[in-house]
């Protein structure tokens, strides 16, 4: 039904948002999907990528990022982060004074509007800048802990926008690179991801940060690592469960796919 809204003109975007592990870190398979949904019924531009993977091998295809190096990463594979707020994506970074974030665009794949998603830690401003001409700050006034985007409109070409904390505290969950109307593709792949590491997140917060971005199609693509893992079938299948729950909380009248692990080969004599 959103896709027919979309292409009868009674909607300017669709969004779908791809969840997996290692074979969609680098956003291979994603990107070719984006192609295809986009040649179809429009390019809504790239989507959502993080400020960095938990990994080198997580990547973006279409898009250029760069993030300095006094980020603290904070990761829902590990739990590492003790209010349990790793963000749509699972990855969030931690950073005060200098810390920064560029993501990029050609004149391929365009965009009209940069976002940010972050979360409050405490009073803290952000300056934005495309190229050598600065944009509107980004001033946080939340005291408390508190789950939030922001957006800025820029003139649609091929650019780059660069984030960086000027004051203060803050946690970035990543950026997103949109166009007027069309399909918005977010790939949300991470190395060594299993489906149940998301029950390390805080529900309360899982559900704000998807109801920030809801997906009009939450697709669901692990178990490739859990394959290798001991566990039953039906405590797997019990706490998937509640990952699809806590997942879709957000935006429950969102369509959901699931999709299986792909076929493993195994390695017997060097072959």
């Amino acid at each position: 039904r959103a896709l027919q809204d979309l292409a009868h003109g009674r909607r300017s975007h669709v969004r779908i948002a791809h969840y997996g592990d290692s074979h969609t870190a680098n956003a291979g398979i994603t990107h070719v999907t984006r192609q295809l949904l986009q040649r179809r019924f429009g390019d809504g531009g790239h989507g959502f990528t993080l400020v960095q993977g938990r990994t080198q091998w997580y990547g973006h295809k279409g898009v250029s990022r760069s993030a300095s190096d006094s980020w603290r990463v904070v990761n829902f594979l590990s739990g590492n982060a003790r209010d349990g707020a790793y963000g749509y994506g699972g990855v969030a970074v931690d950073g005060g004074p200098a810390a920064s974030f560029s993501l990029g665009t050609s004149g391929k794949h365009v965009a009209s509007r940069f976002l940010l998603f972050y979360r409050s830690q405490g009073a803290a401003t952000i300056s934005a800048r495309i190229g050598r001409n600065p944009l509107a700050p980004l001033v946080i006034a939340e005291p408390v802990a508190t789950d939030a985007v922001r957006t800025w409109q820029v003139p649609e070409a091929g650019q780059g926008i660069t984030w960086r904390v000027t004051a203060g505290r803050v946690r970035l969950f990543g950026g997103a690179v949109e166009r007027d109307r069309g399909i918005v593709y977010d790939s949300l792949g991470e190395v060594g991801a299993r489906g149940p590491r998301w029950l390390q997140a805080d529900a309360a917060h899982v559900k704000q940060v998807m109801a920030l971005r809801p997906p009009d199609l939450l697709v669901v693509n692990y178990g490739g690592n859990e394959a290798q893992d001991r566990v039953s079938e039906a405590n797997y299948l019990a706490r998937m469960q509640q990952v699809l729950q806590r997942l879709r909380a957000g935006h429950p009248t969102g369509a959901c796919l699931v999709i299986g692990p792909g076929d493993h080969g195994k390695r017997r004599g060097g072959k």
